[in-house]
């Protein structure tokens, strides 16, 4: 049985990246960005959106608060036409990859995201 919101079932999977109050770009939203390319799976991102700190109206500020998100990026998972309401939220890029895109992923990967995502909360 598959997941409701695996790819075959999606119907949108949306990148939510982070712009900070000085107008710099999340690292660690870059480096996903990065892999995403290196997997060959940009086709598969339907859109992009921006949670930007200068505006808290921002459609990324919006889906951070609704899912209830602490850390960018993460992704949001819109289910199908029979459940179009339906979303899932990824907060880690490789989960994402092996639930929705079925593509297994690297402990190098995994342990390089995970630490960039540790050294933003500590700089």
């Amino acid at each position: 049985l598959t997941a409701p919101w695996a790819r075959g079932f999606a119907s949108q999977v949306t990148f939510v990246k982070k712009i900070y109050s000085d107008g710099s770009t999340c690292q660690k939203c870059d480096f996903v960005w990065k892999q995403i390319e290196k997997d060959g799976l940009k086709e598969r991102i339907d859109r992009i959106v921006v949670a930007d700190e200068r505006d808290m109206s921002s459609e990324g500020v919006v889906l951070a608060k609704k899912h209830k998100v602490q850390k960018a990026p993460f992704f949001v998972v819109t289910g199908d036409a029979a459940a179009p309401a339906e979303e899932k939220v990824f907060e880690v890029y490789f989960k994402l990859k092996k639930e929705v895109f079925a593509k297994e992923t690297g402990e190098n990967e995994k342990n390089e995201e995970i630490i960039r995502g540790m050294m933003r909360q500590v700089f």
